[in-house]
């Protein structure tokens, strides 16, 4: 299937409306299916010219902030650097109290045998 440019389509639809030329024959004359010169048509009729105009779909691309820098290490001994290790230390000793917990759960769970 083939792109056509906005030009392109308002030519189709209006030389559809000036001539006594068929869908079927514009849609021929252009590799197109009917229906594609039939929306046209329709979308032109029902929503002026701008209808015909491609929209892009789909989610936007992220632009790049080329502006930031990177974030740097803390200076090990500095009080950053010895809040960042104490946080990620209570962190990892959360998560081995909730392992804790599930296995210990696990364990007194009957276990069901067919």
């Amino acid at each position: 299937m083939a792109k056509f440019t906005n030009d392109q389509k308002l030519e189709e639809v209006i030389r559809y409306q000036n001539t006594n030329d068929s869908v079927e024959e514009i849609a021929k004359s252009i590799d197109a299916a009917q229906s594609v010169v039939r929306n046209w048509r329709i979308q032109l009729k029902t929503s002026g010219m701008d209808a015909l105009f491609f929209k892009k779909k789909g989610r936007p691309f992220m632009k790049k902030d080329s502006n930031k820098q990177p974030k740097q290490a803390p200076i090990e001994g500095s009080t950053e650097a010895l809040q960042a290790r104490i946080k990620q230390l209570e962190m990892e000793n959360d998560y081995l109290k909730k392992l804790n917990a599930l296995v210990q759960a696990k364990g007194k769970s009957p276990r069901k045998t067919k």
